[in-house]
């Protein structure tokens, strides 16, 4: 059976020839190696349940974001349930947006802190990094 052509990586600028998509080095790791495995589900689950709406617009929340970011499936930050925060896809999307394009570390100046906006809310929240409003 003949093999397909190959064609260079998605990646832009690569020049490595696959059968499809990237390259191994610029393949994004699964979902699972991230850290977004069962035991995240279930406290995403719980925790969307318990704050259904936006932390930062006030709609219906369908996501679940962490305040901050956790680097590894054995950093404490990533199951800490005061490290959470429920968000609308829009504004889940645009913070996420957002943090790709700053620096690791640096913190979202500018922007209203969603703890600020909804007092009593997401008391339980250390918001190191305002949100964006």
């Amino acid at each position: 059976m003949p093999m397909k052509p190959l064609k260079r990586c998605s990646a832009p600028g690569c020049t490595a020839r696959v059968t499809e998509g990237d390259c191994s080095k610029h393949r994004r790791p699964t979902n699972r190696i991230l850290g977004y495995d069962a035991a995240w589900t279930r406290l995403r689950d719980a925790f969307i349940a318990a704050h259904p709406f936006c932390a930062f617009c006030g709609d219906v929340a369908q996501q679940v974001d962490h305040v901050r970011p956790f680097y590894s499936r054995h950093d404490p930050l990533r199951l800490d349930r005061f490290n959470l925060r429920s968000l609308c896809t829009s504004c889940h999307a645009r913070r996420s947006r957002r943090q790709q394009l700053e620096q690791p570390g640096v913190p979202d100046h500018g922007h209203a802190d969603p703890v600020q906006s909804a007092p009593g809310i997401y008391s339980h929240v250390q918001n190191e990094e305002p949100g964006i409003g």
